[in-house]
């Protein structure tokens, strides 16, 4: 019995042995893409209107920024969104943002807005995908008249 179970076991070691090729040794050598390190958005409106912002699965804000523009502002939101690699796929994430700060106190000021996602994979930015509205004001992101007429506005940057 003990020989039988021995005889058994043996393959089995040999099987896993045979699973630590040198393909994981090469996945354990390559940089995947990853998220870059959230930076605090500075502006407290800005970080209070996108903080409740309903994300897709594995995305993050890593930054957001509020800058001076004739007549008002303008504001740029970074995100993570491992899954988006096209405008098309943005779009969705960039309107559910928009919406949030067209409500909040900075609504009223806005001139612009741009959203973009990326990761960083040794060093360099991957999977960069920017959107922006340069018509903030004259934009209602209200819904109306249908979620695909709001997300047909945005203008691809990149991606």
């Amino acid at each position: 019995m003990k020989r039988t179970l021995a005889a058994l076991a043996l393959p089995a070691v040999l099987l896993f042995a045979g699973c630590s090729s040198s393909t994981s040794d090469a996945a354990e050598t390559a940089s995947p893409a990853a998220c870059p390190t959230a930076k605090p958005i500075e502006n407290t409106d800005l970080a209070a209107a996108v903080a409740p912002v309903s994300l897709p699965n594995g995305a993050t804000i890593v930054g957001g920024r509020v800058t001076t523009m004739d007549g008002g502002v303008g504001v740029a939101v970074d995100v993570c969104a491992p899954s988006v690699t096209t405008a098309d796929q943005l779009r969705p994430l960039a309107t559910n943002l928009v919406k949030a700060v067209k409500v909040s106190p900075l609504g009223p000021t806005t001139e612009a807005m741009w959203v973009q996602s990326y990761q960083v994979e040794g060093g360099q930015a991957v999977n960069d995908v920017k959107v922006k509205d340069c018509d903030f004001k004259m934009h209602l992101w209200n819904g109306l008249p249908s979620v695909e007429a709001e997300q047909a506005r945005w203008e691809v940057i990149s991606g």
